[in-house]
């Protein structure tokens, strides 16, 4: 570790910890370069309003994981009836290392696969669950905290890090705090036309963004939010 004074983009110098190989740091202060100081990133952050983003979260199949319980204890079986082979040396299959190793590695693997098959045999017991939708948002500033109260959004300490787009890529570095709106896309909507109304920043996964601009859902217009 050692620290370096790095001039940012802004002009402004900023003192930074480093770590790692000698050519890691100096990428690291190559890029650190074309950023902006943490001072004029907050001011930033500020200036563009709160940042939000859309996704789905996948529901769940008792029948999916009954196939899977399916799929695990075929793999397991052909696995052992491998290693049997092994054991016995007729037939072998590969050759690394002796009869014993290889043995010993497909009774690992079915292992594995027996404890997968247990795993989904628990899940096939949870009732179905249909797909549902989520919506974050990076901000905890007091005015805006209490406007997402207001609408009975909830505070969590491990919201999603954001995965698409650009847009808010940074809003969550070095947190995993945020506020969460989940539910059918019937509640989700009126919260994007509200975030829309209040001009902030909002990323939208794909298929949320098809499924709201389908016309056959009847869905408002909300093709001024971005991508």
């Amino acid at each position: 570790m050692a620290g370096y004074t790095i001039t940012h983009r802004c002009g402004h110098t900023q003192e930074h910890q480093l770590f790692g190989p000698g050519k890691e740091r100096d990428r690291k202060i190559e890029w650190l370069a074309g950023t902006v100081c943490s001072e004029c990133y907050r001011g930033e952050r500020k200036a563009a309003g709160p940042m939000f983003l859309a996704r789905l979260i996948p529901g769940f199949s008792p029948a999916a994981a009954v196939a899977s319980v399916a799929a695990h204890k075929t793999r397991a079986a052909d696995l052992r009836a491998r290693a049997e082979r092994e054991i016995g040396g007729a037939n072998r299959i590969h050759t690394c290392g002796g009869r014993d190793d290889c043995a010993r590695s497909y009774l690992r693997q079915a292992s594995e696969e027996d404890r997968q098959a247990a795993y989904d045999e628990r899940d096939a017991k949870k009732p179905a669950r249909p797909d549902s939708w989520e919506v974050a948002c990076y901000e905890n500033s007091y005015d805006i905290r209490e406007q997402l109260k207001g609408r009975r959004w909830k505070f969590s300490d491990s919201a999603p890090r954001p995965a698409t787009g650009d847009l808010i890529k940074d809003a969550m570095y070095g947190t995993g705090k945020g506020w969460i709106f989940a539910g059918p896309i019937e509640r989700i909507v009126p919260e994007l036309e509200w975030i829309k109304a209040q001009g902030w920043q909002i990323a939208i996964e794909d298929r949320l963004l098809t499924l709201l601009r389908s016309p056959l859902e009847g869905r408002p217009d909300l093709a001024g939010l971005p991508n």
